[in-house]
């Protein structure tokens, strides 16, 4: 006999607001297409080694199919404020009216960003349709950046954003005292916890 999971409230509002996350792979978009309700938010992830290009592309092709598409537009990756006004351009055609914006993990950073407070500042100057701008939250450390120095970055970056994201965790403690310290230092943005 297989025990029923009893479905609370705060369940049913987290698995209703998930999103599906994906890997811009040359297969990814047949399944999602398969798979994936239209109604799930899809993002989609820039890697180093594919390039935005691809992220955008993917991206793109997703809300022509009727996604909510969300490009992660990763701070490192881009060459200056020239090439971010026609990633906007791009991303505003395809009628995406929401973006993910990590530092990533360029290095060398290919341009001026160095982490993502950069590109949003730039980001901030230039006319857009964004509605929902998310950037990164660690509940658990990053492994190369202090607690202290991610939750100050969150502090910089929250004037621009709409939501922080969390990296994924299922450490629920840690998670409590990581929103508690968030909240303590003044952080009151949405977070959608991964």
């Amino acid at each position: 006999m297989r025990n029923k999971v009893k479905v609370t409230p705060a369940m049913k509002r987290l698995l209703t607001n998930a999103r599906f996350e994906v890997l811009p792979t040359p297969s990814v978009e047949d399944k999602v297409l398969e798979f994936v309700p239209k109604d799930v938010p899809v993002t989609v992830t820039a890697s180093t080694a594919k390039g935005l290009d691809t992220t955008l592309g993917l991206a793109e092709r997703l809300a022509a199919a009727g996604y909510r598409s969300v490009p992660h537009v990763a701070a490192r990756m881009v060459s200056g404020k020239s090439e971010l006004i026609d990633l906007v351009a791009r991303i505003d055609a395809a009628g995406i009216d929401a973006i993910f914006v990590p530092a990533g993990d360029q290095t060398p950073p290919a341009g001026d960003c160095a982490g993502a407070v950069d590109l949003l500042a730039d980001l901030a100057t230039i006319d857009h349709s964004f509605r929902h701008i998310g950037v990164t939250g660690y509940p658990e450390s990053h492994p190369s950046i202090s607690d202290d120095v991610t939750i100050q970055s969150m502090w910089d970056k929250r004037k621009y954003a709409t939501h922080v994201i969390s990296n994924m965790t299922f450490d629920a403690s840690l998670v409590q005292n990581w929103v508690k310290r968030m909240r303590d230092r003044g952080i009151h943005l949405p977070l959608l916890l991964g």
